[in-house]
């Protein structure tokens, strides 16, 4: 609902909404896939946020590999662009600023619990070098993403890769490229590609940073 009016309900009306809204809920789990054994946490703990550390020295990988590793990851059921199509869930989060469709600029929920990995990830991204400015961290783990196009993102954006993987490269539209790959669904603003061979260049980005455009 987009700005419902306030209004004073009727007892009971707020139950039967609630009633109304499980069911609706219980049906879509059950047509989308959702497996009653998958049961959604709540992600990250200002707990957890107490015992990393931020050093004074330039924050290595490894640093911030075991931090992220120290962290519970919450079940993102949302981001159907990225999602594989064979998982229910991701293990997604943003941090920094976000701007929801219902209001402005805001900070992320993540952000307020978890300050001092939110220092430690901005420390990690501003040692990179005097061109890299950002407002948003995106934190994604343990799964390939879909074809897909940045189209909320302003500018440029970084990348990088950590942990012990294999693969996990990033591929971005270049008609210059060397490395093509079928378009085989619609992909927002190249609708007319699907189907197609499409031109781009696969960067690694494994313990490399690699800044691209995800707007392309």
């Amino acid at each position: 609902l987009h700005g419902p009016r306030l209004a004073k309900l009727e007892d009971g009306v707020v139950k039967k909404m609630k009633e109304a809204c499980a069911e609706l809920l219980r049906i879509s789990r059950e047509k989308f896939g959702v497996s009653s054994g998958i049961h959604s946490n709540r992600g990250p703990t200002s707990k957890e946020d107490q015992v990393i550390e931020v050093p004074e020295a330039k924050v290595s990988e490894e640093c911030v590999f075991q931090a992220l590793e120290s962290i519970t990851w919450a079940q993102c059921f949302s981001r159907r662009n990225v999602r594989p199509k064979d998982q229910a869930f991701i293990e997604a989060f943003m941090l920094g600023l976000i701007k929801p469709y219902f209001q402005g600029l805001m900070c992320s929920r993540r952000t307020r619990i978890l300050p001092t990995l939110t220092r430690l990830l901005a420390k990690f991204g501003r040692e990179q070098g005097d061109g890299v400015a950002f407002t948003s961290i995106q934190l994604n783990k343990d799964y390939n993403a879909r074809l897909h196009v940045d189209k909320n993102n302003h500018g440029p954006s970084w990348i990088i890769g950590l942990g012990d993987y294999e693969g996990g490269e990033l591929w971005v539209m270049d008609k210059d490229g060397d490395y093509e790959l079928e378009f085989d669904e619609t992909i927002p603003n190249h609708g007319h590609l699907k189907g197609q061979m499409v031109r781009g260049k696969l960067y690694d980005i494994h313990n490399r940073w690699t800044e691209f455009d995800g707007n392309l």
